[in-house]
């Protein structure tokens, strides 16, 4: 459900009156619980899939979601690839330097290190490949427990 709300309310939307082809991938359904911060996930993907919007005209973007379990952990792998802009050599060493000036307008930038920032408040972790001109795939990594239905009622919000 997370991700398929953010597709819902925002991507889908966005990309309406472009020729930007929207590709959804995704592996057999998760866990049905899990144990995380979905809101601070989910703010994480917005960022980066509002940036492939705003930085991708023509081609595509691909939203690419995956996740291998142990024992009760979930690590699930969010791909956003897109054909946009990208980003420059300069821009990436800032990113992930954490090296955040408030004076600089580059929005794209600043984003991205805001979901790096977010994803590091739960243990998650962001690459970036990106080629001017080409694109950019960000990988966004992050493990949550496997809660079992069982253990009590939790609110269809925090389903992933």
């Amino acid at each position: 459900p997370l991700l398929h709300s953010i597709i819902e309310k925002n991507v889908s939307e966005k990309l309406k009156d472009t020729s930007v082809e929207l590709m959804i991938l995704t592996s057999p359904p998760l866990p049905k619980y899990l144990y995380g911060d979905s809101a601070i996930l989910k703010e994480a993907l917005n960022i980066i899939i509002d940036n492939s919007i705003k930085h991708t005209t023509d081609g595509y973007i691909a939203i690419d979601t995956n996740y291998m379990t142990k024992d009760d952990i979930c690590r699930i792998t969010f791909i956003i690839e897109d054909s946009g802009t990208g980003l420059t050599i300069k821009d990436l060493e800032k990113t992930y330097n954490n090296n955040n000036n408030n004076n600089n307008n580059n929005i794209q930038k600043d984003n991205i290190i805001r979901a790096k920032q977010l994803l590091s408040k739960i243990n998650g972790t962001l690459l970036i490949n990106t080629k001017i001109g080409k694109g950019s795939k960000i990988t966004i990594i992050v493990e949550q427990k496997i809660v079992l239905e069982e253990k009590g009622k939790l609110h269809e919000d925090s389903k992933i």
